[in-house]
């Protein structure tokens, strides 16, 4: 099914036509990456500072991931929500 429909707007609308909307897309997702990444070094720093899981880096690197999604999520998808129902 998606095959089709790709097929159907490449042949409608040309390679132009798979890829409309994606520079709103672009910008509309750069500051819910600003936001992660910007908890995810916020989380290292004080992971770093307090020497928390110096020992497994692995693990530090996936708990600053983990504080990072969660902090994103909270303050990203309400917005996005409001977003999607205009």
């Amino acid at each position: 099914m998606i095959w089709d429909i790709a097929k159907r707007t490449y042949m409608n609308e040309g390679l132009r036509g798979l890829y409309q909307g994606i520079g709103i897309a672009t910008i509309g997702s750069a500051p819910a990456l600003a936001l992660f990444f910007t908890s995810y070094e916020m989380n290292k720093y004080y992971m770093d500072k307090f020497n928390l899981f110096k020992e497994t880096p692995n693990f530090q690197h996936f708990l600053c991931g983990l504080g990072a999604e969660i902090i994103s999520c909270i303050f990203w998808v309400p917005i996005d929500v409001i977003k999607e129902r205009l």
